[in-house]
């Protein structure tokens, strides 16, 4: 498999990797944190597309593949957003508990990733 030459771009800087189209988000976060000193769990990482479709971000597990837009490519950009500690908190308590959503303030309750995460581990969590 041929490298792929990605760029992770934000508003502290830019990271730029050798990496595998096998590695996923977290791994690219990780090299990121190493390189940027961002903790894993503030960032968000988008593509273009998805960042000026008000996306939640990449998922953790997608490999870096699937973030491609076509057979044969090798460079990739990605966008670099920074999460609130508020929002990873919230990520957090409802990752261990889905339910805790219902205590959440509005501002919270409203936010799309955290809803996601809630959901997706229990549907009713939306009740």
């Amino acid at each position: 498999m041929e490298p792929l030459h990605l760029t992770v771009r934000s508003s502290s800087g830019a990271v730029y990797l050798e990496a595998s189209p096998a590695w996923t988000i977290a791994e690219v976060k990780a090299k990121v944190a190493t390189e940027l000193g961002i903790p894993v769990e503030l960032q968000r990482l988008l593509t273009p597309c998805l960042l000026k479709h008000h996306s939640p971000g990449l998922e953790d597990t997608e490999p870096l593949s699937a973030c491609l837009p076509g057979e044969g490519v090798t460079a990739l950009e990605l966008k670099l957003v920074h999460r609130s500690a508020e929002e990873a908190e919230w990520i957090r308590r409802v990752q261990l508990d889905p339910h805790s959503l219902e205590f959440a303030p509005e501002r919270v309750r409203d936010d799309v990733k955290v809803l996601l995460t809630a959901v997706g581990l229990r549907g009713e969590a939306l009740r």
